[in-house]
């Protein structure tokens, strides 16, 4: 009755010791293998890690460069330069760029270079809904709840429009950005990345399934811990009992 139980319990975690010896084998020869340079480019995994965005792109074109919203993270040219940030819209005039949330107004130079970034107490009251210019000298306007503001061009004033005037604003529309701009802002989102030693590493320890799968991995050690064991009790017990 003993060895029956012993064989089902041996049985029962003969997967897990298959995947934590081969895991194992792999992070002890992870140079050989090159685990730390080989990055996984499959979208699956990088959602599963959480380090792919959720939400559909959103693209500005200022003059040859491209702003692009993902989650919150915003990249000028791929490069990222904002983060929690959701764009509202993204205007340029007199050598800056303007890119806009609900909440913060961040001004940048022609490089990508920021130069100030407005948070609430310096802006309208209101949660901001767009952005855009007016008039001849291109004057950056936005709508703060029902009402239209515009700002000096040193941006420390702002100033209520009338009415009759916000009909002359032109408003940021977002445009659907190239795949390229795409991919590259997606990749510069994902930083370093996802490699095959992290993700053998996580496979080892359980981690890869959440703290369940860690919780699995400890408790099948100690399956393994109580194999050995049994296993010496029962062999030096037949060996007493003459068997």
């Amino acid at each position: 009755m003993r060895l029956r139980w012993h064989r089902r319990v041996g049985l029962s975690l003969a997967l897990v010791f298959v995947f934590v010896v081969a895991t194992g084998l792999l992070l002890n020869h992870a140079e050989d293998f090159e685990l730390r340079s080989r990055v996984l480019k499959a979208d699956w995994l990088h959602r599963w890690y959480g380090i792919q965005p959720k939400g559909s792109p959103v693209g500005y074109k200022v003059d040859d460069a491209w702003i692009i919203g993902l989650d919150g993270s915003v990249f000028i040219n791929s490069r990222p330069v904002l983060d929690g940030m959701p764009l509202v819209g993204v205007v340029s005039t007199r050598n800056v760029v303007a890119v806009v949330s609900a909440d913060v107004l961040a001004l940048f130079a022609a490089d990508g270079t920021l130069i100030e970034r407005l948070s609430r107490e310096s802006l309208p009251p209101g949660a901001i809904a767009r952005v855009g210019l007016r008039g001849g000298a291109r004057a950056v306007v936005i709508q703060a709840g029902e009402e239209v503001f515009e700002f000096s061009p040193d941006f420390l004033n702002w100033s209520p429009v009338r009415p009759s005037d916000a009909d002359t604003v032109f408003w940021s529309v977002p445009l659907e950005p190239p795949a390229d701009a795409v991919a590259a802002a997606i990749k510069a989102f994902r930083g370093e990345g996802l490699t095959m030693h992290r993700l053998v590493m996580d496979i080892h320890s359980g981690r890869f399934f959440g703290k369940a799968g860690v919780w699995f991995v400890d408790l099948s050690a100690f399956g393994l811990l109580f194999l050995a064991l049994s296993g010496v009790w029962y062999a030096i017990a037949g060996r007493r009992n003459g068997q």
